[in-house]
């Protein structure tokens, strides 16, 4: 526990309480003002809980409400003239949990990273989530992977669970019940999914597909390919995703994979920032499909168009080719929260706190409408699904599909 609450305790002392991170805390209003849901509640929770461990030598205060409903945007880190990222002290308070408080784990969590350990899939749909490619050709002896990471084809399946469950508490607890004790039986969740994202995600997917191989490149694609265990650090559950991340690189090893080629935000930066950290020989080339098209294949077309940058593209890689790219192809309008200071699409905390998730999406939809574009562009799977209140919402691998010069 020393080493981990010496990181806490190096972040979060730095603060001298200025409120500038809870000026652009996503949750803060969504939460209708609850002081410990937000960016600077999450640091004086985190200064409280030291001065508590220094004291008592034990977890006393509850602090899973708060951590959990973090949405890891990191949006509090650029306005914070100490450089405090509550976000990090919210990542590094679900290990604490994990570790040292259990009986503040949230129940969703555990059950997803249980499933990750057991499956190689959050629902247990390893399978499920090749079947989109099964009429689709790919170069078998091409070093080169296509690695979804299960992204795309989960999204149905976590927005309907989200739409017939997790809002019934009464249901939530039976399943709960039932999962845990009967483990398979998450797998019944393959039959739960949005039919309209379903469509939507499997298009994304043929279109990437069409875009890499309209520009020349082999790659392969293998159905059997692990989730990259994403939710297991986000969650907390660090040593598990130790564990499981070796698993994923001996697979990759196996295969005889030199490169991988990523398709949304959350995969990009787990495999090419948080690997190389947990596994030594992690000595692959991670690239993110946009950086490997042809952009002579493409077209500007008069449409006016509006992206909404991802929280883990801009903020946290640095990563900006979707907004390059769709200023050299459209009519590019930014709306009001844009760049580092993108807004979040509330996503990540649908799964902990519905309420909180939809009145962050209805806002960001609303500026995203605001800018009257034909188009509202998203580069990831999450974002997509959190923002999809109209058809004009679209991936941008979609939007990339009807710029192509032969089309």
């Amino acid at each position: 526990m020393i080493e981990l609450i010496e990181e806490i305790e190096r972040e979060a002392s730095k603060c001298i309480n200025c409120g500038f991170c809870d000026s652009v805390c996503p949750t803060l209003p969504a939460s209708k003002y609850k002081g410990h849901i937000s960016a600077r509640g999450r640091v004086n929770l985190a200064n409280n809980l030291i001065k508590e461990i220094k004291r008592k030598d034990r977890i006393e205060l509850r602090i899973d409400e708060s951590y959990y409903s973090c949405l890891l945007c990191y949006a509090c880190q650029e306005v914070c003239p100490a450089s405090i990222n509550a976000g990090k002290i919210s990542e590094l308070g679900r290990r604490l949990i994990v570790k040292y408080a259990k009986n503040q784990q949230n129940k969703i969590a555990k059950l997803i990273a249980k499933n990750i350990m057991k499956y190689k899939d959050p629902l247990g749909l390893k399978y499920e989530c090749s079947k989109w490619a099964k009429d689709l050709s790919f170069d078998r002896n091409s070093k080169n992977l296509l690695f979804t990471g299960h992204m795309y084809q989960l999204m149905a399946h976590s927005r309907r669970i989200e739409e017939t469950i997790l809002k019934r508490k009464n249901i939530l607890n039976i399943s709960f019940s039932l999962v845990d004790r009967f483990t398979f039986l998450i797998k019944i969740s393959k039959y739960f999914y949005n039919k309209d994202i379903k469509v939507e995600m499997e298009k994304a997917l043929e279109n990437i597909v069409k875009l890499l191989k309209i520009s020349g490149i082999d790659f392969r694609y293998e159905p059997d390919e692990p989730y990259p265990g994403t939710l297991l650090l986000e969650l907390g559950y660090e040593e598990e995703f130790a564990e499981y991340a070796r698993s994923v690189t001996n697979y990759f090893n196996e295969k005889g994979i030199e490169k991988i080629i990523v398709i949304d935000p959350h995969t990009f930066e787990i495999l090419k920032v948080h690997y190389p950290k947990y596994v030594n020989d992690f000595n692959f080339e991670v690239i993110y499909y946009l950086d490997l098209l042809d952009a002579k294949q493409f077209k500007k077309i008069e449409k006016e168009v509006t992206y909404h940058e991802p929280c883990h593209f801009v903020r946290r890689l640095n990563y900006t080719k979707p907004m390059s790219l769709l200023n050299n192809v459209s009519r590019l309008t930014l709306p009001l929260h844009s760049g580092r200071n993108t807004m979040c699409c509330g996503g990540p905390a649908a799964l902990f706190n519905k309420e909180i998730s939809d009145d962050i999406a209805e806002r960001r939809y609303k500026e995203l409408e605001e800018t009257k574009a034909s188009y509202i562009v998203t580069a990831c799977p999450i974002c997509f699904v959190n923002l999809y209140k109209s058809k004009n919402v679209i991936d941008l691998s979609s939007f990339l599909n009807l710029t192509l010069k032969n089309e």
